[in-house]
């Protein structure tokens, strides 16, 4: 904390994303695939391009006053009841 005016720590959580080493996985099946979409409320899984906005936004001056926090870009998936 004594740092705090001058160091700003967040963190960006994805969830699933499709990326070459995602689609390499063994486990990574087209029945666990539809069943990740299923229970993400946007629908979809992401690609990298969706996530780098947000870093961008994140490592900006924009948002100077933000830290401590952690900002979920995974559709909804970590939501309750999604």
């Amino acid at each position: 904390l004594a740092l705090a005016p001058w160091v700003r720590v967040n963190a960006v959580a994805p969830g699933y994303m499709e990326t070459e080493s995602l689609l390499k996985r063994k486990d990574w099946t087209p029945e666990r695939r539809r069943w990740v979409i299923e229970h993400t409320p946007l629908r979809r899984i992401a690609k990298p391009e969706d996530i780098v906005p947000v870093v961008l936004f994140v490592a900006s001056d924009d948002a100077i006053h933000m830290t401590g926090n952690t900002i979920f870009c995974d559709g909804g998936f970590s939501m309750p009841g999604a």
